[in-house]
């Protein structure tokens, strides 16, 4: 029935003999044997526990140990961030989050909130929108009851891009949210940076405003002063974006390579991304097409490892853009049809994208009629999406 799977253990020789057995082991002792199995195993792993965090997971949870369990599957889940996997993660703190609801209330607040906070932030760097929405909503709901201040604001700032893709309105709506609840923050840079990325995303939604420039600018410096790696890591494409668009490429370009390490050791791949198409943009109006290609190629190599699609086609859009300016239109226009059947159905914006950047390489070609086409079918698909 078992036999020597190595030197140290055994294994059943057929799984249904141990779904079998399992089975016959009533509920309370199967419980109770999951428990002591957990914490033999957290104890022999000891400080590499991390590493097995699912089986452990697995066990604490089936042994009733809730907190334990949840701690393991969110440990589990930045495993698979680390292997960049961020869609894996998702499920893991899903399933944290559903285990949540079997702790004590008081102590349930904090841990929620974790976990909300972990599983938008995934969402944003996946792009996927309406599940962000959702989740940092009832992040910023749950804050507010708890009377946690700061994690209501960081809960509703993440918000602000998302949100300035929808247009003015909605981000001046939710900008009038952060700003006033921003001032009750007692850290100075946690309100530097609220105050930097409510105002830079509220610019890109509506225009340019010099006074809110001037903010931005003070807001990373006082960031930068504070010694805080991280926080000025997570606003420097806000800067870049400034920098560039202000003709500065050789500063955004600075400002890109000295932080681009440390927002991928951190696992943040919205900030990441914005950064990495700043470095790109540089390379690119600085005449350095090369450049601008190996920056693009290692995004789409990562992008294609964490299976996000729309980075992907993101990415490749930009890469057809950069043929488009060294004059290599058949190149821009194999990218285009390559990846027009990988366009997910529901993204528009990159479909519309495509289809213009393909009409502008057909126009290079010389194929006017095809050109006028696409771009045309382009219009009319921004149109209806308006409507």
């Amino acid at each position: 029935m078992v036999r020597a799977a190595d030197a140290q253990r055994y294994e059943f020789v057929h799984a249904l003999y141990r779904e079998v057995l399992y089975g016959r082991i009533a509920p309370g002792r199967r419980s109770t044997l999951h428990l002591r199995v957990g914490e033999g195993l957290e104890a022999l792993y000891a400080e590499q526990a991390s590493q097995f965090a699912s089986e452990l997971a697995l066990h604490f949870e089936m042994g009733g140990a809730w907190p334990r369990a949840i701690r393991y599957w969110r440990l589990a889940a930045e495993n698979a961030a680390g292997r960049l996997a961020h869609r894996q993660a998702i499920p893991l703190l899903q399933h944290a989050l559903d285990l949540v609801t079997n702790l004590p209330e008081a102590d349930r607040g904090a841990v929620e909130m974790a976990v909300l906070e972990r599983l938008g932030i995934f969402y944003l760097g996946l792009y996927e929108g309406r599940q962000a929405v959702e989740i940092l909503e009832k992040l910023a709901e749950r804050a507010a009851r708890c009377g946690e201040i700061e994690i209501q604001v960081r809960a509703l700032v993440y918000l602000v891009p998302v949100m300035g893709r929808f247009g003015a309105e909605p981000a001046f709506k939710l900008v009038d949210r952060v700003l006033p609840r921003n001032e009750k923050q007692k850290d100075p840079v946690l309100r530097a940076e609220a105050r930097m990325t409510s105002l830079f995303w509220r610019m890109l939604a509506s225009r340019w405003d010099a006074r809110d420039i001037a903010v931005c600018r003070e807001a990373f410096e006082e960031i930068h002063r504070s010694g805080a790696r991280m926080a000025a890591a997570s606003h420097a494409h806000e800067l870049g974006f400034i920098l560039w668009s202000s003709t500065q490429y050789r500063e955004a370009l600075r400002i890109a390579e000295e932080n681009l390490p440390v927002l991928l050791e951190a696992g943040l791949m919205t900030p990441y991304l914005y950064l990495h198409l700043i470095q790109v943009w540089a390379y690119q109006f600085l005449g350095e097409w090369g450049s601008a290609v190996d920056a693009l190629a290692a995004g789409i190599q990562m992008a294609e490892k964490n299976e996000n699609h729309v980075n992907l086609c993101l990415l490749r859009s930009y890469l057809a853009f950069v043929y488009l300016d060294a004059l290599n239109f058949e190149g821009a226009r194999q990218i285009c049809e390559t990846m027009r059947p990988l366009i997910p159905e529901q993204d528009l914006a990159i479909r519309q994208l495509n289809l213009k950047l393909t009409g502008l390489a057909e126009a290079g070609l010389g194929n006017c009629e095809r050109a006028l086409e696409l771009l045309l079918e382009a219009r009319d698909s921004m149109y209806r999406d308006v409507m």
